[in-house]
C-alpha cells in the first residue's frame, strides 16, 4: 500500500509564509506589514520569504487569489432545470453572503482597499485578477440562458449585477464602515429583494 507523499520542507515553508503574511495583511494592512516581519511570524530567513515570492506585491496577490479560489469552490452552484429558480438564487445567494461574511475576508479586503490609496496600480490589478475568477454565478446565468428561464444578452454582466445588489448590503457597508454582519432576518430580506430585481430583468 503506498503512502502519500509528505510535503517537503519546501512546501511547508511555503505555507508557513502564506499563513503569516495572511495573519500580518489582516492584523496590520498591506502598508503596516512588511517582509521582515512575515519572515520573523514564519520562523524562515527573509532570503526564503523572497525565494517564494519576488515581492510584498506578489504575496499578497497570493493570498487574495488563494482566499477568492476557495470561497469560489463555496458559491460554485451548477445550474439545475428540475428547481426553481428562487430556490437556486437562494442557495447561490446564502453561499456567497456566508462567504463574504468572514472575518478574513472583511478583514484582507480592507488591507486590499487601504492599498488601493498607496498603490493603485496593485489594487487595480489585483482586482481584475479576481474578477476573472469571479466566475460561478456567470456560469449559472449562462446556463439559465440555454435553458430559455433567463433572458441574457451578457452573461457576466447579469451575474454581477447580481452579487453587487448582495453587496451593497452584506459586504460593502462591513467592509467601509465597519458595519456588523446581517442578521438571520435582514439577510433573507437583502436575499429575497435581490432575487425580485433580478428575475424582474432578466426571467423569461
Amino acid at each position: 500500500m503506498s503512502r502519500e507523499a509528505r510535503p517537503t520542507q519546501s512546501q511547508l515553508k511555503h505555507l508557513a509564509i502564506l499563513e503569516a503574511a495572511a495573519a500580518e495583511f489582516r492584523e496590520h494592512g498591506y502598508q503596516g506589514t512588511s517582509m521582515d516581519r512575515i519572515s520573523e511570524r514564519a520562523r524562515v530567513s527573509k532570503r526564503t520569504v523572497y525565494n517564494h515570492f519576488p515581492s510584498k506585491d506578489d504575496l499578497f496577490r497570493s493570498i487574495l487569489g488563494d482566499v477568492w479560489t476557495r470561497g469560489l469552490a463555496v458559491t460554485d452552484i451548477p445550474f439545475r432545470s428540475e428547481i426553481a429558480l428562487e430556490d437556486q438564487l437562494t442557495e447561490i445567494a446564502r453561499a456567497e453572503i456566508d462567504f463574504l461574511s468572514r472575518v478574513e475576508i472583511l478583514e484582507l479586503s480592507r488591507a486590499l482597499m487601504a492599498a488601493s490609496m498607496q498603490s493603485p496600480e496593485l489594487a487595480g490589478s489585483t482586482l481584475e485578477e479576481l474578477n476573472k475568477m469571479d466566475s460561478g454565478i456567470v456560469a449559472w446565468v449562462k446556463a439559465a440562458g440555454e435553458h430559455g428561464v433567463l433572458s441574457v444578452t451578457d452573461a457576466e454582466m447579469a451575474g454581477h449585477q447580481f452579487k453587487a445588489l448582495i453587496k451593497a448590503f452584506s459586504f460593502w457597508p462591513q467592509v467601509m464602515m465597519g458595519r456588523p454582519p446581517l442578521d438571520d432576518g435582514d439577510t433573507e430580506k437583502v436575499i429575497a429583494s435581490a432575487i425580485e430585481v433580478f428575475l424582474a430583468a432578466y426571467e423569461t
